[in-house]
């Protein structure tokens, strides 16, 4: 085939799958926070007073919203971060939550940032959050679990999450 040719179609395929992820998850009325607390404002302006900051594409697949921008620390390499979250395939299923758990339910998953302790999608996605803060990821299987298949997740899975970050340390 024609390089031009393939180069067409990739632009397509790029542009149609941003645009799908752009109307499907970004939306101010269907973020995953939102659909998880009912208390919680029904979209971005009223829960931080101005608008919900644009989606951020950090490069291999992995795109980023920030619901709620934080005001506290900063999350950053080498620090204990705890956060609340809630795991969903790109379907709408709910495949784990910090809340399902005992030991996460109260205070949140904890981690070092930037130590492999979880998928690489969360190390780059959570990187300059604030306490506070409520963010949007998603994170192609590259970035999460791959072709393997982790539980109820199915192998090349793009996983979409929903974080609270609650304290950095």
């Amino acid at each position: 085939m024609d390089k031009k040719i393939i180069i067409g179609i990739a632009v397509v395929v790029a542009v149609v799958v941003v645009g799908f992820f752009m109307w499907k998850f970004m939306g101010t009325n269907t973020t995953g926070m939102e659909q998880e607390n009912t208390n919680a404002p029904q979209n971005a302006e009223q829960a931080s007073g101005t608008p919900a900051v644009d989606v951020k594409d950090l490069g291999g697949g992995l795109f980023v919203r920030d619901v709620t921008v934080g005001t506290g620390a900063e999350a950053v390499n080498g620090k204990r971060v705890y956060a609340k979250y809630v795991g969903r395939l790109t379907d709408g299923t709910v495949f784990d939550a910090s809340d399902l758990h005992p030991e996460t339910k109260d205070k949140g998953f904890s981690f070092v940032l930037g130590q492999d302790q979880v998928i690489q999608g969360w190390h780059k996605g959570i990187v300059g959050m604030k306490v506070g803060g409520q963010r949007l990821l998603q994170i192609p299987p590259e970035l999460a679990y791959g072709a393997q298949a982790n539980g109820s997740i199915p192998a090349n899975s793009t996983l979409i999450f929903a974080i609270e970050l609650l304290k950095v340390e």
